[in-house]
């Protein structure tokens, strides 16, 4: 069977509903959608079928942040008192810790209402400073992971302050042009944006229409919103060192906050290693979910890319659709 073939098999079998990319250096092998954009009308998706990303979006803040370091506007080391006013901890907390995931700084409620906050100009120092900051370290920085959607909020807000510009033009004009990406950005409620797809959660073993949710209060940690196509292009971009040194790519690469034997969690991305035949073997990738999304992007030795983008939240299916495409291309690509 050839390789499409059995891309097909196992994307019908688990009953993804979305959009699945595969490439191979510059070559895309295998690109194809399966089940429905709006699931009430059946309306088919298309190649440029505009998905929420989630997490994804914290790739695009790390680099973002490696990008004002490469250019000497920051400093891995930089605590965050630098940036923020009014912090009250007893420990440093660096950017590195941030980017890490080692920060210590625990989650903040992302469905909480923050409507008040939403309607001030300067939204994300607001949020930094009245809600994320408010809470007690979980731990000591650099002690161990723990995943922290507050820490790449804050991130969000250094970007800005440095950057003088908002978040979403940051990428605009550091990212998104330089790499070609025209159907990605930061989704906006109520954005009018050409083949988004409708929005679907998974409760109580059936599929129901996403809650709204205002992706402001997602930011840099998960606000963003792209096709499969854009994502190759970015993988592509990581590849080939387009958006930032050498250096600093390798930085962002590497293992930094160990969380299993065979992995850790990097800048905005989680590193693995793996054997196939005695060679050793790495992968880099993030996952996304969230109201109406759960995505995934993958990128094995520097060189073969997986994407597969959902508009359900729907983590059991995708799992096992993109698990099994993993396997598969380690079975048929390594």
């Amino acid at each position: 069977m050839l390789f499409v073939d059995k891309v097909s098999q196992v994307c019908e079998n688990s009953k993804i509903n979305g959009n699945v990319l595969i490439a191979k250096g510059e070559e895309i092998l295998f690109q194809g959608s399966f089940g429905y954009s709006n699931l009430e009308e059946k309306i088919p998706f298309v190649n440029d079928s505009v998905f929420r990303i989630g997490s994804i979006t914290k790739q695009f803040t790390a680099l973002s942040i490696l990008q004002l370091v490469d250019k000497g506007l920051l400093k891995l080391e930089d605590t965050i008192d630098k940036f923020v006013d009014g912090v009250n901890y007893n420990h440093v907390v660096t950017i590195h810790h941030l980017l890490s995931n080692s920060s210590g700084i625990p989650n903040f409620d992302a469905l909480g209402n923050y409507d008040d906050l939403l309607a001030s100009e300067n939204f994300h120092e607001k949020m930094v400073k009245e809600i994320i900051l408010t809470k007690p370290l979980n731990f000591v920085p650099g002690e161990r992971f723990e995943y922290s959607s507050s820490g790449f909020f804050i991130l969000t807000h250094i970007i800005e302050s440095v950057s003088k510009v908002p978040y979403h033009q940051y990428l605009q004009n550091n990212i998104f042009k330089p790499l070609n990406m025209k159907d990605s950005g930061f989704h906006f409620l109520h954005l009018d944006i050409p083949n988004f797809v409708s929005l679907y959660d998974f409760k109580d073993n059936m599929i129901v229409q996403a809650i709204e949710y205002d992706m402001r209060k997602a930011s840099g940690a998960g606000g963003m919103y792209s096709t499969a196509k854009d994502l190759f292009m970015w993988g592509r971009g990581l590849i080939e060192n387009k958006l930032v040194s050498r250096k600093y790519q390798d930085l962002m690469f590497q293992i930094h906050t160990p969380i299993s034997k065979d992995g850790g969690y990097s800048y905005g991305l989680v590193s693995t290693i793996f054997e196939k035949n005695n060679i050793t073997h790495s992968s880099i990738y993030h996952p996304g979910n969230g109201p109406g999304v759960f995505a995934q992007n993958m990128i094995i030795d520097r060189d073969i890319q997986l994407i597969v983008l959902s508009n359900v939240n729907d983590k059991f299916t995708f799992h096992e659709c993109f698990n099994n495409l993993e396997k598969l291309i380690v079975e048929d690509l390594l």
